[in-house]
C-alpha cells in the first residue's frame, strides 16, 4: 500500500451472530487504511482495544476489487444486546 498506515482488526465471535449473511467462520478481519472515517477513532484508541468485547455490527458491499466491509461496534452491555436481539426477532416476524 505504498508505505501508508494500515491497521488490521480481527474480530472473534464470541457467540454466534444473531444474523450472518455473507460471512462465515468464526472470525471477521477488517483493515482500516489511513483515508477511512475509522482510522482516527482505530489510532485514538489503538492498544485499548485488544481483549475487550463488543457487539459489532458489520455490513460487506461489493467493491472494485475486493469487497468492503462497513463496520460499527457498541458496548456489551446488557441493554445493547437485548435491543439488537429485539430488532433481530421483529426482522425476522416482518420476513414473509
Amino acid at each position: 500500500m505504498g508505505g501508508r498506515p494500515i491497521y488490521r482488526l480481527r474480530f472473534t465471535f464470541i457467540e454466534p451472530p444473531l444474523v450472518s449473511r455473507g460471512f462465515s467462520g468464526g472470525q471477521i478481519e477488517i483493515a482500516v487504511r489511513d483515508d477511512s472515517a475509522a482510522f482516527g477513532i482505530v489510532k485514538w484508541l489503538d492498544t485499548k482495544l485488544i481483549g475487550h468485547s463488543f457487539v459489532g455490527f458489520f455490513h460487506r458491499f461489493a467493491g472494485n476489487y475486493e469487497p468492503e466491509v462497513r463496520f460499527h461496534l457498541s458496548p456489551d452491555d446488557p441493554h445493547v444486546l437485548a435491543a439488537v436481539r429485539d430488532a433481530s426477532a421483529l426482522s425476522e416476524l416482518s420476513r414473509p
